[in-house]
């Protein structure tokens, strides 16, 4: 699951009575993990680790990835009740640059990336909507 510290009418910390979310698996008989959701080396580590797990046999797990939204709730939100140096401390963590500098790192070649992941974005239509448009209707597969 992915856990902002901002909701719709309120800050998780005034409403929640744990500080991770992840917290709550134990309830229902499993174990929770955190990690940062801006991290995407540390999310697909610890989700492989969790897949091999539940795999094997070990039962479900929850896995909560701290993140955080940069824009109001929906468009006509305009985010007012945010802080200001929040927000830059979160910018400063955004995934998409981390990675690019780490790949960077790496020796691999950022610009061509990009204009590849531009050129399938493209050519599959902007977001999942050509891919939904693809799929069954739920009303058609589902038995009568």
């Amino acid at each position: 699951m992915r856990e902002q510290p901002l909701r719709v009418f309120d800050a998780a910390r005034k409403t929640d009575a744990i500080e991770d979310v992840a917290d709550r698996a134990q309830a229902y008989g499993f174990k929770g993990h955190v990690c940062s959701g801006n991290d995407l080396l540390a999310v697909l580590e610890l989700s492989e680790r969790m897949i091999a797990k539940t795999r094997a046999g070990e039962g479900p797990v929850l896995i909560e990835c701290k993140t955080y939204r940069y824009r109001g709730h929906s468009e006509h939100d305009a985010a007012l009740y945010r802080d200001k140096e929040e927000l830059i401390e979160w910018q400063s963590r955004d995934p998409i640059p981390r990675f690019e500098f780490y790949l960077e790192k790496k020796g691999h070649e950022i610009k061509a990336i990009r204009e590849q992941i531009d050129e399938r974005v493209n050519k599959n239509g902007a977001g999942g909507g050509g891919f939904r448009r693809k799929q069954p209707s739920a009303r058609t597969s589902r038995s009568t």
